[in-house]
Parts: C-alpha cells; structure tokens; sequence
C-alpha cells in the first residue's frame, strides 16, 4: 500500500483547534456584536452560556452598562471600540496567546455545562499502527474518555498547543482502547460529543 503524503501541520492544528473549542480558524465576516463579545469574553452562568459584561467593560474601556446596552442591540459600539472588540475576537483564533484564551474558556465552558461527565472524541482521517503501512488507512475513530483526561486534553492544547494535544490523545488511543502506537497521520474531522452513548470506546 503506498503512503499518504502527511498533512500539513497547520491544517491538521486548525482541525484540532476548531473540535476543542468550536471555533472556526478563520474568522468570519460580518459577526454580530454579541457574537464577538461571547467569542472574547464568554462565560456560563445559570447552566448557560452568556458575555462577562464586567471583564468586557474593563478590557474595552468602558462601563458595564454600556456593554449590556450593547448585547441588548439597544446602542452599537464607537468605532475605535467596535475596532478593538473586532481584533480581539480575530486574534481569539489567528494567534497563538488568543487561542489559548479561547481554549481555556472553551474548557471551563464544558465543565460548568457538563460537570464530571466523560466526552467522546471521534476522528475522521488517515490512522492507524504507525510504522504499518498495513495498518494505515482512511477511517473513523472515536474514543470515550473521563472528564479529567479531557481536562487534561484542554491544559495541554492551550498550554502547549494542538500538536501536543494530539501527541497526549495518541497516547490514549494506545492505552489500551486501540493498538499501541496509534497514529494520525491526516485529520479531516475532530469533533467532541460532550454526552456520549454507550460503553464501547471504539469504532472503525
């Protein structure tokens, strides 16, 4: 069997950022006001997702109410602010310190929502034994793993960015749930189902 040709590292650490956090890479355009400001500076409360209007206020420069009025759609943003809110929330997925914001909420996110519970990450791509060609191949691959293990998944991507985090999850892809030295040479698809079904940590 001939080999794949190996994926570009950063399109394979886009694909990781983008099922940890639920971000697109790229920014999109035209974004709403209360969409940037729970991309910079959301937060959960109640058991439900909404903006830290006081930490929003402090690092815009303005009062709290003003940015309440802002989510409300009852004013709209200056431009010198709507300009600073717009690169912030570009920079919470180009550079590497905006990312790592963005994953930590995205981690603190999930644990306020979903507590203990363990979460299922599945990838699409070309994995396998590595070492083996015989082994390699195009499939899908899931694995259930505990609330701290992901919590760790999430440390270690923000911490040290995606290139360890998939380092950390082939290392418990080989724990035992699938054969040791499991490798994944291209990733079409990262996803996270925060409520997985059933007991079995595997699938082909």
């Amino acid at each position: 069997m001939s080999e794949k040709p190996s994926q570009d590292p950063a399109a394979r650490r886009n694909k990781i950022f983008s099922g940890l956090s639920g971000r697109t890479p790229t920014p999109a355009k035209d974004v709403g006001i209360k969409e940037m400001l729970q991309n910079v500076y959301g937060t959960v409360r109640g058991g439900a997702e909404s903006v830290d209007t006081k930490e929003a206020a402090r690092r815009l420069g303005v009062s709290q109410r003003t940015v309440q009025r802002w989510i409300r759609g009852e004013n709209k943003p200056k431009a010198d602010n709507l300009k600073k809110l717009s690169t912030k929330n570009r920079q919470s997925v180009t550079t590497k310190a905006g990312r790592a914001r963005t994953l930590r909420r995205a981690a603190q996110h999930h644990k306020a929502l979903t507590g203990s519970k363990p979460v299922r990450v599945r990838v699409h791509g070309y994995q396998g034994i590595a070492d083996s060609d015989h082994g390699m191949r195009q499939r899908n691959s899931q694995v259930k793993i505990t609330a701290e293990e992901y919590s760790t998944l999430m440390q270690i991507a923000a911490t040290d960015g995606e290139d360890a985090a998939l380092g950390y999850l082939q290392a418990l892809y080989s724990d035992g749930r699938y054969p040791d030295n499991w490798e994944f040479r291209s990733i079409d698809e990262f996803r996270v189902d925060e409520h997985p079904y059933g007991d079995d940590p595997r699938a082909n």
